[in-house]
């Protein structure tokens, strides 16, 4: 059992479903934490796998910055390897790049998000994305991750756009629009034959509590079972305190 005490601000918790629309029952989890108070009294002194074949939950981190010595530090100090890593690109990064390729190297499994947005900051447009067509700039960047992601060679986890629910997210469009944007990144990335790819739903867990008629209510966001792999949640304990800062 893995316990997270207070000072973790928890990124990321894929999790692989048996059926993905009627239940969330947990086969795989990969927690992904921004730094780490408290994780179990049972891990080893020494860095060791983090799971086997007959273990159900895996562990995971997002180490502050996707840079091999960032990783590594973590890891010291922890006493244990992560099997996962978190890494967050925009829409027109560079991919791999020398800090990627380090992890690869390491064993270590990616999870990959990559939002819809430039690296200046701009959002990307939902609906633009679904109409994209072969000639035109948003088909073709989409090509290049395919690619990309093809020639990485090992498996990993891909989010497209993790947390479309959530603020950050909202001038890319509707829940509607980004259910055909997703559907038309995984086609693509299907027709240019990824196959090392397990495409994660990732939304915020806090919009599954939200009435259903808000619009960050996450269930509008799923792109339905044959586009997805694996559902996510983004779950934050905001350091055991309150937006305003209070315990």
């Amino acid at each position: 059992m893995i316990v997270v005490s207070c000072g973790v601000n928890v990124r990321g918790v894929p999790v692989k479903t048996h059926s993905k629309r009627a239940r969330f029952t947990a086969t795989r989890v990969a927690v992904a934490a921004a730094g780490l108070c408290l994780v179990s009294a049972s891990m080893a002194a020494t860095p060791t796998n983090a799971a086997t074949s007959a273990s159900p939950m895996a562990f995971g981190i997002f180490p502050g910055s996707a840079t091999s010595k960032a990783l590594q530090s973590i890891e010291t100090s922890m006493g244990r390897s992560a099997a996962y890593v978190r890494v967050y690109r925009s829409w027109d990064d560079t991919f791999p790049d020398s800090n990627i390729t380090a992890i690869r190297a390491s064993g270590h499994t990616l999870f990959l998000s990559i939002k819809a947005r430039l690296a200046s900051g701009q959002n990307v447009s939902w609906q633009q994305i679904a109409d994209a067509q072969p000639g035109s700039s948003l088909y073709a960047n989409m090509v290049r991750w395919a690619t990309a992601i093809k020639a990485y060679g090992m498996p990993m986890f891909v989010s497209f756009n993790h947390e479309p629910d959530t603020s950050n997210s909202q001038p890319s469009g509707t829940a509607a629009q980004f259910v055909l944007a997703w559907q038309k990144w995984v086609t693509v990335m299907r027709a240019q034959g990824v196959t090392n790819a397990r495409f994660a739903w990732t939304v915020a867990v806090r919009n599954f509590s939200v009435a259903p008629s808000n619009k960050k209510y996450a269930p509008k966001y799923y792109p339905g079972d044959a586009w997805v792999d694996d559902i996510s949640v983004d779950a934050y304990n905001m350091y055991c305190l309150q937006k305003n800062g209070q315990p």
